[in-house]
């Protein structure tokens, strides 16, 4: 009982935001679903890619940190 509730849910989430941007915000704010996506998009894809660009650097940086220290284990064992 509780999966068919839960895929109830499921269809709801998946068909609910479909149905908003087809059908859109015209009746409160005067423009369609469509135009708020791209809003959304517009405003908060530079913000992920900001993000993702850090994470990138981070990620690096920490590869970088351990390919240094790793050579200084090395050099220390040769010696």
């Amino acid at each position: 009982m509780a999966s068919i509730k839960n895929a109830i849910i499921g269809l709801v989430l998946v068909f609910a935001p479909i149905w908003w941007i087809l059908k859109g915000s015209f009746q409160y704010l005067g423009r369609s679903g469509l135009e708020d996506l791209l809003i959304v998009i517009n405003g908060g894809l530079p913000v992920l890619l900001v993000l993702f660009g850090l994470l990138i650097l981070w990620i690096e940086l920490e590869d970088y940190k351990i390919e240094r220290e790793l050579k200084r284990k090395s050099k220390k064992r040769k010696k």
